[in-house]
């Protein structure tokens, strides 16, 4: 069905004006015909009516008959959106028409997201507004999360399952002769991150919104993201501009009301201030003869008569000789008053001068899973103060005209600039500084309204508080907000938020510290010292000069206070490093402020106190403390692996999207022989079915074709390039095990248990080692995989440009998991979490999460090898003395490469010296233990009832590492925030008449209130029974909860 003129079967209107006829709709019913009544939790919302805001309007005031219409207008918006499958072929069609400004002969797949998206979020932001409204009226303590990342990937089908609209859409789409899967390919991934800390981070929002908790997450909206990989013909990685914005973006919604302005480099000053002030002075002066003793009256001396008293004299003239010269003269001693200016309170402190760049803001709504809470996420778009230098187009110069415009936006077109130069460290810098200070004006803001009773938006100009007659209660701010530091990026927060609470808003130094040490926590994601961020004095003094001396005095208040118990330790507990380059630590400094530091895993939290932050653990023990991250169900098993979702929601209910352990109901199933024959054959054809999907990206992206896909073991080795994460190891492995395919000869090789080994991540455009692992990656695999005596024994590929999208697909087709970093060295890791889930087994070394997984999900489960931490200090030893034996098999790999087989030997040389000359990594210590163990693997892999029960065990006790159970860690051990749940919309049976908007006509609307109904107050609770996999239900437990409504026609004047 040719897409062209699909949507002319949306509209009557166009039909009526010759389209395709109603024929060629879905057989079975008419347009908007739902083949069964959808009563679950989408349907449920568009039945009661949205919060009404209590309070006058912001333009009603002053004005009570103004307020009277407005009350009116938007009285007809009381009753949320209807849900039935018309009413969102009408929404669809109203967007193509009038936001896509798209006709039925220009209408395709990509206009039909957009319109659908579109649909979607408003929706959305009906609950976004009236979750809003609901905190701003409650005025709950707010979690803000700060990050430099969110991966978040695409949103459409994400918003769709939140919203328990999926099957709603898809149906509405397929009336249309729409596919839902081709509308869900258009969307572009969300270009905001690159790796775990940044996919973390959405994980988390996802978790908040669904445990409902008044949360708010910060980023930035960069233009570029990081970069769109490509691969060359040589195997290097190419960076090409990731431009996700190019079609536009349905999901944000662009403030323009909400603006900020953010200064760089200029100069600091002091201004005292002075206030008129009496001071008293007694003079000795001559009487004149016969003057009047009144004649000298306090304050004559300001403006009396020249006649009505004598100059006073110098004291010299007053002695005993002239005394005796003249005895008729007399003195007196007379009380005069002057004015003085007498410093008072401290000097301000003034920053001015520099250049000014202005924070625009854009808002994502973020859903919660089956609940009417939906959080926010507020990104800033750095934008030019001055638009246009008019005065320098003027003179003919044009570059100069723009030049302001250019590097004012170019602080956020891009993540993580290249830091090997001296630019790009202070880009950085600059885009870390803009990031903070646009947020903590946005949230001292928003803390000011609440007492001021201003509106919840802010505009560019704003007035100081001072100002005002109002104090705020700037010491009950911790009362209200909670800020996370998400690793060390958003840390300049801390002198951020001094310098606003000293130089703004009048406080002193000792009133704003007490405040700012309560307001923020910080999670630590790294065990490497030089991976700490630390940024030279010079640099940071140019670029913020009022923030370098709020450092420096923070540094000298905490050595103070430790200096007489701590006095041999000083040096590594400075915030300052003195050499080589004398810089800031950034960590040090969130751990002197923050009111808990923590890891995020028990190995790594454990790790932080015996090593990089020992000293400050015996200053701090009780700010030290662990969070196990942990990822989101809802995305990594319901939205990426539906086949395996339909299994579980088939066996006990849909209630594990919410909450995780009730999957550990199926255990006794699994480990029953006597029952479990059906639910194996399930996992494999879901597996399989996830498998052929895999198998086609990589025959479209790498031109492999995958023979025997459900026999063949998909080995995935997927997350950033870096040479501790040890893709190095695993691709030797590969090379040694296709020297010995070669070595037993084709006919042994139709026989061995066939293997894809599948790698995919990024490195950084600096990061030479990383990038020429790929190099050597690509080039493996155009040998190995062009080689035909081995008969598809083996397969070497590199899946480019690896994103949340792209994971969706690769995590649910996996067999095994390549978790195989040097112990130590990972903090935690999430794409372990992601993949068990997925029943893929995990392949990994004692380090991060992995040691926490083999303890929930028991030893059976998981293959691990190599060298534990404690061990790593001794195996560098021994790893350059005579006694340490290099593995055959890893000699003979290096030896392949040096000679030449995988392309020219000189060009791998650095990586090739790297493992037999310095390995820093280990990774030579731990390859004969890799080796060995896939052999072990491939037996194993034989046993296809025994793997399957493997996979299905480690996927349902993965309870741990859902990050609703870290979320709820956080609000318990650090945050101290509870839920603020929205309640839920109910029928008002109240009569009431028609709504009036002006005297030329009106609009009946139907009564309907918001009622005082809340939702539970743990997750949503749905079907416990075995509902039809197809239909999942919302809030109050199966389906059934009535059809949605229309909303009543309003009149022709709105």
């Amino acid at each position: 069905m040719s897409t062209s003129s699909n949507l002319a079967l949306l509209s009557q209107r166009q039909r009526e004006q010759g389209a395709v006829p109603d024929s060629r709709f879905k057989t079975g019913g008419e347009l908007g015909e739902s083949p069964s009544p959808s009563q679950g939790f989408f349907t449920h919302i568009s039945t009661g009516a949205k919060m009404l805001p209590k309070g006058a309007a912001q333009l009603s005031r002053e004005n009570p008959e103004q307020k009277k219409k407005i009350e009116a207008l938007f009285s007809m918006r009381r009753q949320f959106l209807s849900n039935d499958i018309r009413s969102l072929l009408q929404s669809i069609c109203d967007h193509v028409e009038l936001r896509c400004a798209k006709t039925k002969w220009s209408f395709d797949y990509n206009v039909a997201y957009s319109a659908t998206a579109l649909s979607v979020r408003d929706r959305m932001i009906e609950l976004w507004n009236d979750t809003n409204r609901h905190f701003h009226e409650k005025q709950p303590k707010r979690l803000y999360y700060l990050s430099i990342e969110f991966l978040i990937g695409r949103l459409l089908r994400s918003n769709m399952l939140s919203l328990g609209a999926m099957n709603e859409y898809t149906e509405a789409l397929s009336q249309i002769g729409l596919d839902m899967e081709e509308v869900v390919e258009q969307e572009e991934d969300m270009a905001l991150g690159n790796g775990g800390l940044g996919r973390l981070a959405a994980c988390f929002l996802d978790s908040m919104a669904t445990l409902r908790l008044p949360a708010w997450g910060y980023g930035l909206r960069y233009m570029y993201g990081m970069f769109r990989q490509r691969v060359s013909e040589q195997g290097h990685q190419l960076e090409l501009p990731d431009y996700w914005l190019e079609n536009g973006c349905p999901w944000e919604i662009q403030r323009n009301d909400v603006k900020v302005r953010v200064r760089f480099y200029g100069n600091v000053r002091e201004q005292k201030h002075y206030e008129k002030r009496e001071r008293k002075n007694v003079e000795r002066r001559l009487k004149t003869k016969g003057s009047d003793q009144s004649s000298g009256k306090k304050g004559d001396v300001w403006g009396g008569s020249s006649n009505s008293q004598a100059a006073p004299l110098p004291r010299s003239a007053l002695s005993s000789d002239v005394e005796k010269k003249d005895d008729t003269q007399d003195y007196e001693d007379v009380e005069t008053v002057e004015y003085v200016d007498v410093e008072v309170g401290p000097p301000q402190i003034i920053w001015e001068n520099g250049e000014e760049v202005v924070g625009k803001a854009y808002d994502v709504p973020i859903a919660g899973y089956h609940t009417l809470n939906m959080i926010n996420l507020r990104l800033w778009e750095s934008v030019p103060s001055n638009e246009f230098d008019f005065e320098s187009f003027n003179r003919g110069g044009y570059d100069d005209a723009v030049k302001g415009k250019q590097n004012a936006e170019t602080i956020t077109q891009v993540l993580y600039p290249n830091d090997a130069f001296h630019a790009g460290k202070e880009l950085r810098l600059k885009q870390q500084y803009f990031f903070v200070s646009s947020t903590l004006q946005d949230i001292l803001r928003r803390f000011e309204g609440q007492f001021k009773g201003t509106p919840i938006f802010s505009h560019l100009t704003q007035q100081d508080s001072s100002q005002q007659n109002i104090k705020i209660p700037w010491e009950q701010l911790p009362d209200y907000i909670v800020m996370q530091c998400n690793d060390t990026h958003p840390v300049l927060a801390i002198p951020e938020l001094l310098r606003l609470l000293i130089d703004t808003k009048g406080l002193t130094f000792e009133e704003a510290w007490n405040i700012v040490q309560k307001c923020f926590a910080y999670t630590n994601h790294t065990v490497l010292p030089e991976a700490l961020e630390k940024w030279p004095v010079d640099l940071l003094g140019r670029l913020l000069p009022r923030h370098l001396q709020i450092i420096y005095q923070i540094n000298f208040v905490f050595l103070e206070s430790i200096k007489d118990k701590y006095p041999n330790d000083i040096a590594s507990l400075s915030i300052v490093e003195e050499w080589p380059v004398k810089s800031i630590r950034m960590a040090n400094l969130a751990i002197v402020t923050a009111t808990f530091v923590n890891g995020v895993a028990e190995l790594h939290s454990d790790l932080l106190k015996k090593t990089i932050f020992s000293n400050f653990f015996k200053v701090f023990p009780n700010k030290f403390l662990n969070v196990t991250n942990g990822v989101t169900q809802r995305r990594w098993l319901l939205e990426s692996n539906p086949e395996l979702a339909k299994i579980y929601d088939q066996y006990v209910g849909t209630k594990w999207t919410v909450s995780y352990r009730v999957l550990k109901r199926l255990e006794p199933v699994i480990q029953d022989d006597t029952k479990n024959e059906t639910l194996l054959q399930q996992f494999w054809s879901a597996r399989r079915i996830a498998k052929e999907k895999l198998a086609e990206v990589i025959k479209n992206d790498c031109g492999v074709e995958i023979q025997n896909i459900e026999g063949t073991i998909f080995d995935v080795h997927v997350k950033r390039l870096h040479e501790y994460k040890r893709q190095s190891l695993n691709i030797l492995r590969c090379i040694a095990q296709y020297l010995e395919l070669k070595s037993i000869g084709t006919q042994a090789c139709a026989n061995a248990v066939p293997r894809v080994v599948i790698f995919g991540g990024k490195a950084a455009p600096g990061y030479y080692m990383a990038k020429k692992t790929i190099q050597l990656i690509n080039c493996v695999g155009n040998v190995v995989n062009n080689d035909e005596s081995i008969a598809n024994a083996l397969k070497v590929v590199f899946v480019p440009n690896y994103n949340v999208s792209l994971a969706q697909i690769i995590i649910p087709a996996a067999d095994i998991s390549e978790q195989i970093s040097t112990a130590g060295y990972e903090a935690s890791g999430t794409s372990c979490m992601k993949f068990c889930m997925n029943g893929a087994l995990l392949v990994g070394t004692w380090d991060g999460a992995n040691i926490e997984i083999r303890e929930e999900i028991g030893d059976e489960q998981v293959f691990m090898f190599g060298l534990i931490t404690e061990e790593i200090s001794t195996a560098r030893q021994h790893r350059f003395s005579q006694e340490f034996n290099m593995d055959n098999h890893l000699d003979g790999a290096l030896r392949a490469i040096e000679t030449g087989m995988f392309g020219n030997g000189d060009e791998f040389t650095a990586f090739t010296d790297s493992i037999r000359h310095k390995d820093h990594y280990l990774v030579a210590s731990d390859f004969q233990q890799f080796y060995d163990l896939h052999k072990l693997i491939e037996d194993e892999w034989k046993d296809r009832d025994g793997w399957a029960k493997k996979a299905l065990l480690t996927s349902v006790r993965m309870e741990k590492f859902s990050s609703d159970r870290s979320i709820i860690d956080y609000s318990e051990k650090i945050w101290g925030i509870k839920p603020c749940i929205v309640p839920s919309p109910v029928r008002d049976t109240t009569p009431s008449g028609p709504v009036s908007i002006s005297t030329s006509g009106g609009s009946g609307v139907s009564a309907v209130s918001y009622g005082g109904a809340q939702a539970p107050s743990a997750a949503p609770i749905l079907g416990s029974g075995g509902p039809n996999p197809q239909q999942r239900a919302g809030p109050g437990g199966a389906p059934g909860a009535g059809q949605g409504q229309r909303r009543p026609k309003q009149g022709k004047n709105l």
